[in-house]
C-alpha cells in the first residue's frame, strides 16, 4: 500500500495533480479512522510521511517563499 500511495503522488503529471493525489490519500486515511480501519490509516499516514513525499512538498514551500 505504501508504494501505491507514494507513486500516485510522485508520478503525477503536474504539481497540481500531486497535490490532488496527496489530498485524496489524506481523505482516505480520515475515512479509515472513522471506519476504525486503523491498519489502513497507519499505512497511508506512513506513506505520506516518507522522506520522498515530505521532501517534495518541502521543496515546493521553499520555492514559493
Amino acid at each position: 500500500m505504501d508504494q501505491k500511495v507514494q507513486y500516485s503522488i510522485m508520478d503525477a503529471q503536474s504539481l497540481s495533480d500531486s497535490a490532488k493525489a496527496y489530498s485524496f490519500w489524506v481523505k482516505i486515511a480520515h475515512q479509515a479512522v472513522a471506519d476504525k480501519n486503523y491498519e489502513l490509516a497507519l499505512s497511508v499516514y506512513s506513506a505520506l510521511n516518507t522522506t520522498t513525499v515530505v521532501r517534495a512538498f518541502d521543496e515546493l514551500k521553499k520555492n514559493r517563499a
